[in-house]
């Protein structure tokens, strides 16, 4: 993403890993690239130190991309499941209170942040991150749960 652009578009702020408007946007200071904070962790603990586009070294922790945040907090941009035309730097806001966005994606539960037991090196940078069941999803920097799934599996008792 060129970082000064005045003709920008909604695409600009997808991150290339989980293909959802950016949460949380970090870049690697070597090549630049933007990604989600968790998605980037998640790619470099699968991946090792590089980044998932172009392969370049990761030596340190990834930059804040506040130049990114800003600029969300100022675009709009449509929910993926309704069409309501929301500011970027909000929408994650709007899917938690979007039915049809719940229905199509399931609910959304922010994960907690990394603590430092749960990293594979002394950075504090790429967590364990344990794999996802088929009822619980991770997507997009967040935690989905598959309702549907778990009421017809018993193990939600009462309809929500």
């Amino acid at each position: 993403m060129a970082e000064t652009s005045n003709t920008d578009t909604e695409e600009d702020y997808i991150c290339p890993i989980c293909q959802d408007i950016y949460r949380l946007p970090v870049r690697i200071t070597r090549c630049r690239h933007v990604f989600c904070k968790t998605c980037l962790e998640t790619a470099v603990q699968s991946l090792g130190p590089c980044c998932p586009m172009c392969r370049t070294f990761v030596s340190k922790r990834p930059e804040r991309a506040i130049d990114v945040q800003e600029r969300m907090r100022e675009k709009k941009g449509k929910c993926r499941a309704c069409g309501k035309e929301t500011l970027l730097g909000k929408i994650r806001l709007h899917y938690e209170s979007c039915k049809k966005y719940k229905k199509e994606y399931g609910l959304i539960i922010d994960p907690a942040p990394p603590t430092p037991d749960q990293t594979q090196d002394n950075t504090g940078f790429m967590p364990n991150v344990q794999s996802p069941t088929s009822r619980i999803r991770y997507v997009n920097g967040v935690i989905l749960i598959d309702v549907v799934q778990l009421m017809s599996s018993g193990e939600i008792l009462t309809e929500l």
